[in-house]
């Protein structure tokens, strides 16, 4: 008896993201890496808070890493890099906290002067 298997060349798609929950200072810059294997090569798509990131001015979404540039208090939160081909999906997701981050409060004053 002959067994003859047929092999399509699918590789499931697997996503590593390599940093760990991690905190960064208010104004530096964020780089978080995904790694992506599978065949066919993996559409991958970024997301933040289930919101799909876009690239803009301070933010750079590629295959393989997100950039984030000049950190505020908004860009705190659930980053998730998920990645799929007509084989499979997978996806990874990493929670940002932004340090220092502060609001500026301002109390105004007014005082009468009494004459003596």
């Amino acid at each position: 008896m002959i067994l003859i298997k047929h092999f399509s060349g699918a590789v499931p798609v697997r996503v590593n993201i390599s940093l760990p929950t991690t905190m960064i200072a208010v104004g530096s810059d964020l780089t978080i890496p995904c790694s992506v294997d599978g065949y066919p090569i993996p559409t991958v798509t970024w997301y933040k808070d289930g919101q799909i990131l876009r690239n803009n001015e301070r933010t750079q979404a590629t295959e393989n890493k997100l950039v984030v540039v000049r950190t505020n208090a908004s860009d705190s939160g659930s980053y998730k890099c998920e990645a799929y081909n007509s084989y499979s999906s997978d996806e990874k997701t990493v929670n940002i906290t932004i340090e220092g981050a502060y609001s500026i409060i301002i109390l105004i004053y007014s005082f009468k002067q009494y004459n003596t």
